[in-house]
């Protein structure tokens, strides 16, 4: 977030995936990734910044790292008073 936002404008990110959060080495590490979401979310709400998802379910996660997925997903929106959007695999509906 060091990119200044308009003093009066409304501060929104809107975060499109279908992959699990991998930090900066593509690989999701619970040990390192979930306590980094919890800085995202703090520093968002600090900032007054929105964040909105859209999960998009790919094929290839499995059922269980799909659900950490949307569960990673729902913390951003709601920690930041954002929304969260589930599409089907085609992404539709976002």
């Amino acid at each position: 977030f060091n990119t200044p936002f308009r003093p009066h404008a409304r501060k929104l990110i809107v975060v499109i995936t279908d992959e699990l959060p991998g930090g900066f080495d593509a690989f999701y590490q619970p040990a390192d990734d979930d306590p980094f979401h919890q800085v995202l979310i703090e520093q968002a709400r600090r900032q007054g910044v929105q964040i909105s998802t859209v999960c998009i379910p790919a094929g290839y996660l499995t059922a269980e790292n799909y659900a950490i997925l949307k569960q990673y997903m729902q913390g951003l929106a709601s920690g930041t008073d954002g929304t969260f959007t589930e599409t089907d695999s085609t992404g539709a509906g976002a």
